[in-house]
């Protein structure tokens, strides 16, 4: 009996051998795979950085403007702001104020044969009302005055001598003969600026009705000199190179007289 329960106790303990040992021996597998992944990763990341180092780039801190440059920029801008701001007032203020500046009837450049003619606007036209209506008055065209027979007229175009002649021909005239004292007076008041007159140098002072005289002292002496008749009184008569621009009377005879 002893002997049996020895081979029995023998047979259990050669069952459980094995089985424990191959047991043992996965856990040994087990705990050796652990330690070689341990030991594995630890080493590839040593080899790695061993040959490939990494850089160590240095810490860039960002620059930002300080309080000072701040304020400076600040009050700089407002500055800035508050100049434009007072142009612009002194502009619009300027603007108000400035009259509008005239605007010359012909686009030619003036030309002032004398200095009296400088002090006046070189746009200046003929805002002279005609005399009171007379009597006579049906004797002349509207816009006509008339004056000893005679019916003389003041446009606002103004033109070199030749072209005051030409209109005042167009109107059935010619430009206006002084041939006395009276004339001279009366057309002095009418006028404020210089005007053509009928009075050309050629070899010799000639009216344009080539009947009445010259008796005056006008320089002589260049074929390009006109007369106008100065706007001051006595109102002299005053030489001037024709092609210079300025206003111009007209002159034609009246028509009868009613019955």
């Amino acid at each position: 009996m002893e002997m049996k329960a020895m081979e029995v106790e023998a047979g259990l303990l050669d069952r459980a051998g094995p089985s424990d040992q191959k047991l043992e021996t996965k856990t040994d597998a087990k705990e050796a795979s652990k330690e070689y992944c341990k030991l594995k990763t630890p080493a590839d990341d040593i080899y790695s950085e061993a040959v490939f180092p990494s850089p160590t780039l240095p810490e860039v801190k960002p620059t930002k403007p300080t309080r000072s440059l701040r304020n400076v920029l600040l009050t700089l801008c407002i500055v800035l702001g508050v100049i434009c701001l007072a142009e612009l007032i002194i502009i619009f203020i300027l603007n108000g104020k400035t009259a509008p500046t005239p605007v010359c009837p012909d686009p030619r450049p003036q030309r002032c044969p004398f200095a009296s003619w400088s002090l006046r606007s070189p746009c200046s036209k003929n805002t002279n009302t005609p005399a009171t209506k007379s009597p006579h008055s049906d004797r002349c065209p509207d816009s006509w005055v008339f004056f000893e027979e005679s019916c003389f007229y003041q446009p606002k175009e103004r033109g070199s001598w030749e072209e005051g002649r030409i209109f005042c021909q167009s109107q059935t005239g010619d430009l206006a003969v002084i041939s006395n004292k009276r004339i001279q007076n009366f057309l002095t008041q009418q006028i404020k600026v210089p005007h053509w007159i009928g009075l050309q140098y050629k070899t010799s002072w000639k009216w344009v009705d080539n009947r009445t005289p010259y008796t005056g002292d006008l320089p002589t002496g260049n074929n390009e000199l006109c007369a106008v008749l100065e706007s001051k009184p006595p109102g002299n008569f005053q030489s001037a190179r024709c092609p210079v621009f300025a206003h111009f009377i007209c002159q034609k005879e009246a028509l009868p007289a009613s019955a």
